[in-house]
């Protein structure tokens, strides 16, 4: 399914950032980094329209 393409991709992602192995990262770490990452995204977007005004 893509939903699994999407989490797989994400999971690579997310291991490359952080420099540890998805295999040793529980399910509930990764969506903390997730959570983590798409705030972030959200924060950065915000501050970027910002500066367009």
């Amino acid at each position: 399914t893509i939903r699994k393409v999407i989490k797989f991709k994400l999971l690579y992602y997310i291991s490359g950032i952080t420099g540890r192995d998805i295999d040793t990262m529980t399910e509930r770490e990764v969506m903390e980094m997730y959570n983590m990452l798409k705030y972030q995204q959200m924060k950065e977007k915000r501050e970027q329209d910002k500066a367009r005004k």
